[in-house]
């Protein structure tokens, strides 16, 4: 694909992860920091990176991190948010990791932010689509449930060792927005509601003729349980 943009004169956007990072630095992670991936599926989208940026040098790379969109994903057949509500319905005590930390990622606005940079046509580069701001997962899913309302029995615990090595905080610092004059991602928070309000189970109820949002997807080892 990458060289088939650049022989169409066309820029590739290259969509990776937050996977790359090892996850040793607890504030966070710019664009230029380098990678170190400890798992296979690191190890790929790293590579990936790389091939495309020797194959199309007007590139974007643009890295998400733990995303979540209406459409869900087509590997996982769904997202955290969906699994932690339907978890919480069906009135199953939740346990969640506290000790690994990421950015999590709305779909749609990754999408909305990289239609903002082609518009803009920044430079080529790594470029981070991830939402404001870190939290653990537990902080996560516990929001989830304020937002939404609810009440399940959910509970913090240790990663422990886990089958697939994850980055302990893998957090993505928009450093090269401001520079270039473009407004920040909102935060996670702002983010996390919007897609609770705007579920496609809430719009049905309401609008049955109503569809679902498109959104993107990545596949990526889904977040600790």
């Amino acid at each position: 694909m990458a060289e088939g943009a650049r022989a169409a004169g066309s820029r590739c956007v290259y969509i990776s992860t937050d996977y790359v990072f090892d996850g040793e630095q607890p504030h966070g992670y710019a664009e230029d920091d380098p990678v170190n991936p400890v798992n296979l599926y690191g190890v790929s989208k790293a590579a990936g990176e790389l091939a495309v940026r020797n194959s199309c040098p007007d590139s974007l790379i643009v890295r998400g991190s733990g995303l979540f969109g209406h459409a869900g994903s087509s590997g996982k057949g769904g997202n955290l948010v969906e699994t932690m509500l339907a978890k919480a319905a069906a009135g199953e005590p939740i346990q969640v990791v506290d000790d690994q930390f990421a950015a999590p990622t709305c779909t749609r606005d990754m999408a909305d932010r990289i239609l903002l940079w082609l518009e803009h046509r920044v430079p080529p580069g790594v470029y981070h689509g991830a939402n404001r701001g870190g939290t653990s997962w537990y902080q996560f899913c516990r929001r989830i449930f304020e937002i939404a309302g609810v009440q399940p029995d959910l509970t913090p615990k240790p990663a422990g060792v886990q089958e697939v090595r994850r980055p302990l905080s893998s957090i993505l610092l928009d450093t090269r927005s401001e520079r270039l004059g473009l407004p920040p991602n909102r935060t996670w928070e702002d983010a996390l509601s919007w897609y609770i309000e705007n579920r496609p189970a809430q719009r049905q109820e309401q609008d049955p003729t109503r569809g679902r949002i498109p959104s993107l997807g990545a596949r990526r080892p889904a977040p600790p349980p």
